[in-house]
């Protein structure tokens, strides 16, 4: 199996997991912190798809920011909001957000979930062309040597840590675990 073929089918796995796990939720409960100050299920989504967009626009296509998918799809303009300067280095990947930026977010699932498909959408197409010289390419991140290969993995690991945490904000605003055995 070429490299490629194994990041597609891990990529593929991740982000149909993590479409089946928001498509019952409404934009309600997206918005809702299941207390004090933890952070509600769409902003976990929002920052999960924020942080995926860095790693495959940003850093392995080497964008500036305002060309990620975020931007070249609308999505500020579908949302009526824009992450530009937000958060820790103004990046607006949900990293470093203050509570009152998290809630500043509208979390309404329509536009996320186009969000989600561009994003998977461009993972494809760019893991269709690339072999394994490209995915072992070397640049630099924070003063350090990356590979797409290894921002590609930073995706993966990101996203099912964050879908662990979607699932359990989930449980706890009421929704119930389909993996729970039936009595």
């Amino acid at each position: 199996m070429a490299l490629r073929d194994s990041y597609l089918e891990q990529i593929n796995a991740m982000s149909d997991f993590l479409a089946n796990l928001v498509a019952d939720m409404d934009d309600d409960s997206l918005s809702k912190r299941p207390s004090g100050t933890l952070n509600p299920p769409g902003f976990i989504y929002f920052h999960l798809l924020r942080v995926w967009d860095l790693d495959l626009n940003i850093l392995i296509h080497e964008r500036p920011p305002t060309d990620d998918a975020w931007h070249t799809g609308g999505f500020s303009e579908m949302m009526g909001y824009t992450p530009d300067g937000k958060g820790g280095n103004g990046m607006g990947i949900g990293f470093g957000y203050s509570d009152q930026e998290v809630d500043e977010v509208p979390y309404r699932l329509a536009p996320l979930q186009g969000y989600h498909q561009q994003l998977i959408d461009e993972t494809r197409s760019y893991l269709s062309d690339a072999n394994d010289d490209e995915l072992n390419r070397t640049f630099k991140f924070r003063d350090a040597d990356a590979t797409p290969a290894g921002r590609l993995q930073h995706t993966l690991g990101h996203c099912w840590n964050h879908i662990g945490e979607i699932r359990m904000t989930k449980s706890m605003l009421g929704y119930p675990d389909p993996t729970t055995p039936t009595r």
